[in-house]
């Protein structure tokens, strides 16, 4: 298939910046990106399995720090999702 995705996390002071790299979507997708089972209509990606839940949960993560989801993407070039959290003490 040829598709790259890329992840990872980057501190920032008392943060964590956690972010996917993927290839950019149209915007008449991007408003629905976040919604359970929802798939992007495109014969690039039907050959992609799943259910369309993946970034479902992945958006309910942050809501449990405070924080959310962003995304910044430009169709046919990247699509970057990142969100922050922080970094605790355990002692």
């Amino acid at each position: 298939m040829g598709r790259t995705i890329t992840f990872g996390c980057e501190k920032h002071l008392d943060r964590f910046r956690i972010f996917v790299l993927d290839e950019g979507i149209s915007p008449a997708d991007q408003a629905k990106w976040f919604d359970p089972f929802y798939r992007v209509n495109n014969s690039k990606y039907n050959e992609v399995g799943g259910f369309g839940i993946g970034l479902y949960l992945v958006a309910e993560i942050p809501k449990y720090q405070e924080s959310k989801i962003e995304v910044e993407s430009e169709e046919d070039k990247d699509s970057t999702f990142y969100f922050w959290l922080a970094t605790y003490d355990i002692q």
